[in-house]
């Protein structure tokens, strides 16, 4: 649905062989193993779903790579890596573009991930399959009450980033929830994903209204959050003890039905799906099978693209 992804396949493919070019060294300087890790290919492939830069500056994709890697192998407590390696990666460089927004051009490209149909849906269905395996979905519960509470309080005036735009529904989903980087008792994941969606608000108001992009700050929180999980777990204390036990992990798959109702119950109540519909985008980016008359498409003549699940 976004025509310049074709192109920039080449891109992928090109940090994907840096990153495995990079990773087999450091797994045999630190561990003393040649071995071709499949870790490598969901690290460089989130990183091309939240940032790209401008041609000048496509190296910097290779920098977050080479820091994501680094910082798994170097950065660690307790035998485990402290940060999440791309949310790390993507922050640093993110702060950097911020200081210098001359000398260092992305691409805003939350826009065209929000372009597909049912780009929602399908990042709330896949995300089906890690919270099943993993129980980390109060990370992401406890982000999107955080935000209908920021939505609830200003009056829905101020521009809050919805749980239900896909940019941010992929961050709260399945990049802040990174099994080995967040808290590991149940009270512990719910003040990460609230301490997460608050600092994401926090800053993309702060941002927005100095007329600056807020375009990573779905991402900047996480590394800070990912420093603070141990002080999490230490405020659970004893994971058996009322009145947290019910957030314990022999009870996800009552968290995923709250998940569910969570995101699905305000998204049908409210439109959500036809209110996120951007219609200028669509002709800008030629989105196929958009029927737009002039320079903005509307929902009225696009049903596959407001109506919820139209798959």
């Amino acid at each position: 649905y976004y025509g310049p992804m074709a192109e920039h396949a080449v891109m992928i493919i090109a940090s994907l062989a840096f990153a495995i070019g990079l990773d087999l060294p450091l797994r045999v300087l630190t561990r003393d193993e040649a071995v071709l890790h499949l870790a490598t290919i969901p690290l460089v492939l989130s990183i091309h779903l939240f940032v790209w830069f401008e041609e000048q500056h496509e190296g910097l994709i290779f920098v977050i790579v080479a820091i994501a890697l680094l910082s798994k192998v170097f950065i660690q407590r307790a035998g485990r890596h402290i940060f999440n390696p791309s949310a790390l990666g993507i922050a640093l460089i993110g702060v950097t573009c911020y200081l210098a927004p001359d000398a260092l051009r992305y691409v805003d490209i939350a826009h065209a991930l929000n372009t597909p149909p049912n780009m929602f849906e399908a990042i709330l269905l896949l995300g089906l399959i890690a919270q099943l395996r993993a129980p980390i979905v109060l990370v992401s519960v406890s982000a999107a009450v955080v935000q209908y509470l920021a939505i609830a309080v200003t009056g829905g005036e101020a521009l809050i980033p919805s749980v239900h735009w896909a940019p941010v529904t992929l961050a709260i989903v399945l990049l802040a929830t990174d099994p080995a980087t967040i808290p590991r008792t149940g009270l512990g994941r719910v003040l990460f994903g609230a301490l997460y969606a608050a600092l994401m608000i926090g800053l993309s108001l702060l941002l927005e209204s100095n007329g600056i992009s807020d375009f990573f700050t779905k991402v900047i929180p996480i590394p800070i959050c990912n420093a603070l999980a141990p002080v999490f777990d230490r405020l659970h204390g004893d994971v058996e003890a009322a009145p947290w036990s019910w957030l314990n992990p022999q009870h996800n798959r009552a968290h995923i039905g709250v998940w569910l109702f969570v995101m699905l119950a305000p998204w049908f109540f409210i439109g959500g799906k036809a209110n996120l519909f951007e219609g200028r985008f669509h002709p800008l980016y030629g989105t196929p099978h958009i029927r737009a008359q002039g320079p903005v498409a509307r929902c009225e003549d696009n049903p596959a693209f407001c109506v919820p699940f139209s798959f």
